[in-house]
Parts: C-alpha cells; sequence; structure tokens
C-alpha cells in the first residue's frame, strides 16, 4: 500500500470544535425559559418595562429601552437597542472620533451598564455572535469599570472570542488568562486557549490546557460540563494522533461515552487510529459502531469511513470485499456529491427556504432524503442561525400580544422593526451558512471520492501482481 493518508476528518475539523467554545448553541426559549442570571430578574422585577413605550426613542434612554426589551423577553431587539444606540454612535460621530484618535474612546459612564445587559443576552443564547463583536469593539479600558466586575469574566471571554476570530490569537490569550480559575467560564477560556496553542502550532502547551479543563471537570457533571470535558478529551486525542503518540490518542478517543456530542468523531478517529496501529479488526470495530448508528452520522463521515473499510479489505487482499465496499460506495456518495454541488449553486433565499420547509418536517427526494439532510442542518454553525430566527419568531409574536397602544408607540415601533430587521439578517445568514455546509460536505465527499479511486487502482494493480501480469 502506498502512504497512509491522513483522515479528512481530522484534516478538515482537527481542533476545531475547541475553538467554538465560547460561541456556544442559541438554546432559549423566550420568557418562558428559567433567567439564567439572578442579577437580570431581580432588575427586571423592580423595573417597570412597559412605561419605557410611552417615551421617546432618545439616545439618552436608549440604555432604559434595551433593558425593557429585555424584560419583556424581546431579546434581539435588546441587542439591537443595546448595541447599535446604547454603546454605539451614529456613523457621522464614529468617523469623527476615528479621525481624532485611532484609539477606541471610552464610553460615557451612563453606557457601561450597556455591557452588563449584553452579557445577560449572551448567557440565554451563547451562540449570538453579534454579541460577541459588540463587546470587541469597545475599549479594553470599559471591560475593567468596578461597575462590571460581576460580569467582568464574561466580557473577557467575548472580547477573546473577538480577538481570536480576527486571528489576534496573542491578544486572545491575554484576555484569556485574566479569567480566574474559580470563574464558570474558566473551562471555555481554557479550551480556547488551547485551540489557539494548536494553531500557533505549540501541541505541548495546547495538552497542558486540555489537561487542566479534565482536572477541573468531574466525570459525570452536569450536560454542559460533560461536553466541555468530553470536548478536551477529544481535543488531546487529536493532538497525540498529530504527535503520533497513537495509543494514547486510541485510549483517549475510546474513553468518550456512546452519549457524548463527540461519539461520531471519536468512532472515525479511533477507527483511523487502529488503522495506523495495524490493528485492522479494532479499526473495522469502531466503522461498525458507525454503522449502527449511520442515521445520527454526518454524510462525510459516513464516506469516509467506508473508504478506510475498502482500504482495509486491500490491506487484507480481499479483492471480492473490495469490489462490494467500493460498489457501495458508488452508489450513495458520488451521486450526493453532485446534488450538493447543485444544491450550494441556489440563491441564498432559496436555501434558507429549502433549509426550513425541511426543519418544519418536509422529505426531500433521494439522495438527501430527511434523515441525511436533518443531520446536515443539525451541524452547530448552521443549526445557531436557524435557532436564532426561531427565536425571532417567538420574540415578533410576544411583541404581537401586547397591548395594542404599547405596539403603536415609537418604542413599539423601534422594537418591531429591531426585530423585522434582525429576522431577514438572520434569515439571510442562515442561507449562506447553508451554502457554506453545502460546499464543505461537497469537499469532503470529493476527497473520498479520489480517495476511493486510489484504493480501487491499488487493488487492481494487487490482482494484477498476483496474476502475475506485473513482474
Amino acid at each position: 500500500m502506498s502512504s497512509t493518508p491522513r483522515p479528512s476528518r481530522f484534516r478538515a475539523a482537527t481542533f476545531a470544535g475547541a475553538a467554538v467554545a465560547l460561541a456556544g448553541c442559541a438554546h432559549g426559549s423566550g420568557a418562558s425559559r428559567d433567567e439564567p442570571t439572578l442579577a437580570a430578574e431581580q432588575a427586571c422585577a423592580g423595573f417597570n418595562a412597559l412605561a419605557v413605550f410611552d417615551q421617546e426613542p432618545l439616545p439618552e434612554n436608549a440604555l432604559a429601552r434595551g433593558q425593557s426589551f429585555y424584560c419583556l423577553g424581546l431579546y434581539a431587539a435588546s441587542v439591537t437597542v443595546l448595541t447599535d444606540h446604547a454603546i454605539g454612535k451614529p456613523v457621522s460621530v464614529a468617523l469623527d472620533e476615528a479621525i481624532k484618535s485611532p484609539e477606541t474612546p471610552p464610553l460615557a459612564d451612563d453606557r457601561v451598564p450597556a455591557l452588563r445587559w449584553l452579557v445577560y443576552v449572551h448567557r440565554r443564547f451563547p451562540g449570538w455572535e453579534r454579541i460577541n463583536d459588540a463587546v470587541g469593539e469597545v475599549a479594553r479600558a470599559d471591560l475593567e469599570r468596578p461597575e462590571l466586575a460581576d460580569v467582568r469574566d464574561d466580557l473577557h471571554a467575548l472580547a477573546a472570542r473577538f480577538e481570536y476570530q480576527k486571528g489576534r490569537f496573542a491578544k486572545a490569550v491575554e484576555l484569556l488568562r485574566m479569567i480566574p480559575a474559580t470563574s464558570p467560564v474558566h473551562a471555555e477560556a481554557v479550551l480556547l486557549e488551547g485551540a489557539i496553542d494548536v494553531r500557533v502550532e505549540s501541541p505541548l502547551e495546547a495538552l497542558v490546557a486540555f489537561d487542566e479543563v479534565l482536572r477541573a471537570i468531574p466525570a459525570g457533571a452536569d450536560p454542559k460540563r460533560a461536553r466541555e470535558r468530553d470536548l478536551a478529551v477529544i481535543s488531546i486525542a487529536r493532538v497525540q494522533y498529530a504527535m503520533g503518540q497513537l495509543e494514547a490518542a486510541g485510549r483517549n478517543y475510546d474513553s468518550l461515552p456512546p452519549s457524548s456530542t463527540y461519539w461520531a468523531a471519536a468512532a472515525l478517529e479511533g477507527a483511523w487510529t487502529r488503522y495506523r496501529l495495524n490493528d485492522l479488526p479494532g479499526a473495522l470495530a469502531r466503522r461498525r459502531t458507525l454503522s449502527a448508528r449511520s442515521d445520527e452520522v454526518p454524510i462525510e463521515m459516513m464516506a469516509e469511513a467506508t473508504a478506510l473499510e475498502a482500504m482495509i479489505a486491500v490491506h487484507d487482499k480481499h479483492p471480492e470485499a473490495t469490489d462490494a465496499i467500493i460498489k457501495r460506495f458508488n452508489d450513495v456518495y458520488p451521486i450526493v456529491f453532485t446534488e450538493a454541488r447543485k444544491l450550494a449553486l441556489r440563491e441564498t433565499g432559496a436555501l434558507y427556504e429549502l433549509a426550513f420547509t425541511v426543519r418544519a418536517g418536509r422529505a426531500l427526494p433521494p439522495p438527501f432524503g430527511t434523515g441525511p439532510m436533518k443531520v446536515l442542518l443539525a451541524d452547530p454553525p448552521l443549526a445557531r442561525r436557524f435557532e436564532e430566527v426561531d427565536e425571532i419568531r417567538r420574540e415578533e409574536a410576544r411583541l404581537q400580544a401586547l397591548d395594542q397602544r404599547l405596539r403603536a408607540s415609537r418604542v413599539g415601533q423601534e422594537a418591531r422593526e429591531a426585530l423585522g430587521l434582525r429576522r431577514t439578517s438572520a434569515e439571510s445568514e442562515a442561507g449562506a451558512q447553508f451554502r457554506r455546509s453545502l460546499q464543505r460536505l461537497a469537499g469532503a465527499l470529493g476527497e473520498q471520492i479520489k480517495q476511493i479511486i486510489k484504493v480501487e487502482y491499488e487493488s487492481l494493480q494487487a490482482r494484477r501482481s498476483e496474476d502475475g501480469l506485473i513482474p
């Protein structure tokens, strides 16, 4: 056999999970969901949110409007008002300030609490990335204001995420290291620092970071912390795999339970690890783990697992089995590859509508059908955007349930416009992300199609050699 290819799952997603640890998934369900922040609950209990609707929407009461929207369960509108009016400035003013000084000017004292309310929204909806941007763009000195002490760790984490997305890793690490070990967001921060260590090719430092998460989170923790622990485990396994520490990597892959978010990735990457250790039965056993739950596994992962199975058959010199596996591959994945490329050519709006109808229960014709497409739509970057659209629709219904006089007020109109504009943007972002997901799927399947062609050629060469046709 030729040199062993590196698992494409490893190439495509190495440490990506740790990199998005601070992004999370939108998980709120509006006012019916328990308030995650006691201070927000207490503030809303002592605040007459509806009275704000009797005011004119002016810059000086932007903070009160943002708080009012939050307390009424209009979280998306709250973010818009807090970022665009309480923290942000008119374009002309912002440009004038930028010309006078390259440094971001500090917030006025009466605007600083807007950062606190953004943290409250973020705790409900960690996947709303525009909050990262809003916090990341304020002056760093504002994050250190004494009146924000109780939310400072969250602010540092949000600003670090902003710097990470900009590729400013040193600044991100500086912010992350300001979060103490006693903080509830410390594990998330260390996971992101570990991902940065990998990006800058410091694997030993990455192992230290991920191991710190394991020490901080005991086995059997609550679901959120268990997910963080599992992410640390698979990240350690990936670093070990990259360093050639295959036995250690294999043990870590195998330690992830079937209930883990990362079970499928662990099974596939564990299969590759066993293959490289020449433990072919072990590789096939992990491939069977994927087959047993194939309706939960992304299409590209099943394609890669099938290609690996064919490689093992060639290695074992089982030509009939090789032919059967290759046929099974070719009966499915080239067709999906073609359809994914075709779908990715559609307009963003059409892609959004297609995904929306699938999430609502529509069954697509083969090759995607309902199950494989739903698995694709469950990919976290894509799911977050559709979950935000779902939440905005709930908030629009919540606004519509208010008294007609309140809805007709200037502040009521502002809330309606903010929700409508954000829904339009979120739908467009969802459609664009769906296209990227389809393109990523097509790219991954294209790599596996090349691999299966190579396996087929090697199988043919092996047979010709056995038949004496190759000297």
